[in-house]
């Protein structure tokens, strides 16, 4: 295979599609229809694979040639009539498997075109399986498909598809490219820390960004607790109220449980972090996560050990809200540098002061601070969710 860009179009062969005066168009002739629009672009960048014919189930070379043009391509194009397509020595057919490869590669290069028409749903009541497998990508993946019911439909969506998805990639090349520049200097010194290291950086760096705020004097940063075994806490002060906070870092990727363990579960212990708050005004805590790289809704909803929770994109990544057990986490999102560090630091007292967001901080956080404190009260509500024991 060249080093050209590589668009493998999976479907039927002969089944047929009719166009909008009703003739019947095989999904071979529209195959070649779509590689000859995108080679019409650029012939001689772009490379067009498909399949002139089926495997045979004996073929093992075939079958083995469409499985690596699934996986090796880097954009694949599945036209689903309903069909599985012919049997192949894996037990499923040569379609079902094609789209097996490719989502198994890298889900994010699969373009999905559903024809709706009523063959579809005559194949796939005999192909249950291939049913089974391709509903549940749909429910999930329609960020990436389209309907069509005419051959017209099927070529004009999917070379559309195709040019949205080379957009996309163009997209996120420019990103790690960004990224790579950027491992420089600083950012190099960053990225050759052991997790340990980068967390206590992180941590070192976005209190010292805080510290150093030069902005309106109704906010005043003071450490309480330096960090260690146990999460540094910090106290902001707004106006007259006294927010208690932790600081933690987190030297990876979230989704990572190696580098998640840096952050732990600080919410756990609300009880003992406000004891080292040092007055009974503190109120809280709210606990703030710098994460060296990104976190998504999910892990966030994970972490909290609630779906049911609250989530506000920011400016420096995110803030929850768990509103039952007035639980609250920012996450100051990736932090490579001590510049990105100011950023996000910047950025979190910025929109903490805003009006009416601290309100609403504020009124959440005097409730944990009652739920907190020893007393009968606070000694039942501190006490970790049994929702919250997993890791």
């Amino acid at each position: 295979m060249s080093d050209r860009f590589k668009i493998f179009i999976s479907s039927r062969v002969n089944d047929a599609v009719a166009d909008a005066r009703g003739a019947r168009r095989p999904l071979k002739a529209i195959r070649q229809q779509i590689s000859d629009r995108l080679k019409a672009f650029d012939g001689k960048s772009i490379e067009v694979l498909v399949n002139e014919a089926e495997p045979a189930e004996t073929d093992l070379n075939a079958v083995e040639r469409c499985e690596k043009w699934a996986k090796e391509s880097q954009l694949v194009l599945a036209i689903v009539n309903g069909h599985a397509g012919a049997m192949t020595p894996r037990g499923i057919g040569v379609c079902h498997l094609e789209l097996k490869t490719a989502m198994e590669d890298c889900p994010q290069k699969v373009l999905l075109i559903r024809v709706n028409v009523d063959e579809t749903e005559w194949h796939f009541a005999h192909h249950q399986d291939f049913k089974a497998y391709f509903e549940g990508l749909w429910s999930a993946w329609r960020k990436f498909g389209a309907t069509a019911r005419t051959a017209d439909e099927v070529i004009e969506k999917g070379v559309q598809a195709i040019g949205q998805a080379v957009a996309r990639m163009a997209a996120v090349s420019v990103r790690e490219w960004r990224r790579r520049v950027g491992a420089e200097g600083e950012a190099l010194e960053w990225v050759s820390k052991t997790y340990s290291e980068r967390s206590a950086l992180l941590v070192s760096t976005v209190l010292g960004a805080l510290e150093q705020y030069e902005g309106s004097g109704t906010r005043a940063i003071t450490l309480r607790r330096a960090g260690g075994e146990t999460p540094t806490l910090i106290e902001i002060q707004i106006e007259k109220a006294r927010l208690c906070a932790t600081l933690t870092g987190v030297p990876d990727s979230f989704g990572i449980p190696e580098a998640r363990k840096y952050c732990g579960y600080p919410f756990r212990e609300d009880g003992i972090h406000l004891a080292e708050a040092r007055g009974s005004r503190a109120i809280g805590p709210v606990h703030l996560v710098a994460a060296y790289k990104r976190v998504t809704e999910g892990q966030i909803r994970a972490h909290i050990g609630n779906p049911d929770i609250s989530i506000i994109r920011t400016p420096f990544g995110y803030f929850c809200q768990d509103r039952s057990q007035a639980i609250q986490v920012g996450y100051l999102v990736e932090i490579d540098d001590s510049s990105r560090a100011r950023q996000r630091a910047n950025d979190l007292l910025e929109w903490l002061v805003g009006d009416p967001v601290f309100a609403g901080i504020r009124d959440l956080a005097v409730r944990r601070s009652v739920m907190s404190r020893p007393g009968p009260v606070g000694e039942r509500s501190a006490r970790p969710d049994k929702r919250r024991a997993h890791e």
